[in-house]
């Protein structure tokens, strides 16, 4: 009998998975790329470009491709989204040998469906790896430390913010993908903002790793560390005394 309840059991298990999983809400078409499919956009564009150090391809930015409004919107409004969703698309924004390339691959035939080279003006955004190689390549730069050395600072306390040039009307063969590195001094403080090491223009080729203009135009005094403690979770409380409040009485005579 025992045996028979296990039985019934299992099968009534099996058939609530079934339909649990029947009725688990459909995909919506604008959700972000998850991990896997990112992980499959890279080994799909891998497979067309010989990524290595004789060609330079790097990824500026991985999306969803969102797919027309009129499809989601058919999608979205059939009975229980029973037809077809809009096809599942990544768009690729990506360096390759010093040109921007604007990549879309479709997941479900799992290929490039579109590959052109930006035409006009403009940059793709900055990734965290290009502003790290970035600041490696200032540390050691030799100039660079001649001048840290002759303002007495240790460079192990040195970090950078970067800014991009910007883009003046120049034409597109005028132009490079370079950025400015502006120095700050830490040594007893996290507040770096209030000590920036000044007077020093340093320009960073992110195409080809290179600093591009480094100069040293004068010396100014830097502000000391103390005080610039901002984290509250760091500050002593700003009255340590506590005020007792006093009321003082009046005896109102009556007048009448």
């Amino acid at each position: 009998m025992a045996q028979l309840h296990f039985t019934i059991f299992i099968f009534f298990s099996f058939i609530f998975a079934i339909s649990s999983s029947s009725f688990a809400p459909p995909r919506h078409p604008f959700d972000p790329l998850t991990e896997t499919e990112l992980k499959l956009v890279q080994t799909i564009i891998n497979k067309t470009y010989p990524i290595g150090p004789s060609h330079k391809f790097t990824f500026q930015y991985v999306g969803l491709n969102e797919p027309d409004k009129s499809l989601v919107l058919s999608w979205y409004s059939s009975p229980k989204h029973n037809i077809k969703p809009p096809p599942r698309q990544a768009f690729v924004i990506a360096r390759d040998n010093g040109k921007s390339r604007e990549i879309v691959v479709d997941f479900s035939s799992r290929a490039i469906v579109s590959d052109k080279i930006h035409v006009g003006n403009g940059y793709p955004m900055l990734t965290n790896d290009e502003q790290e190689a970035a600041t490696e390549l200032v540390l050691k730069f030799k100039p660079f430390l001649d001048s840290v050395t002759k303002r007495g600072l240790n460079v192990s306390e040195i970090v950078f913010t970067t800014s991009t040039v910007g883009w003046y009307g120049e034409s597109e063969a005028e132009t490079e993908r370079v950025i400015r590195m502006m120095p700050f001094y830490l040594d007893g403080t996290v507040n770096m903002y209030l000590r920036p090491i000044e007077g020093m223009t340093i320009l960073v080729n992110l195409d080809v790793m290179k600093v591009t203009e480094f100069t040293d135009r004068l010396t100014v005094i830097m502000p000391k560390a103390n005080g610039t403690e901002y984290r509250i979770s760091e500050l002593e409380p700003l009255f340590t005394r506590r005020f007792e409040p006093s009321f003082c009485s009046r005896k109102v005579q009556d007048s009448r």
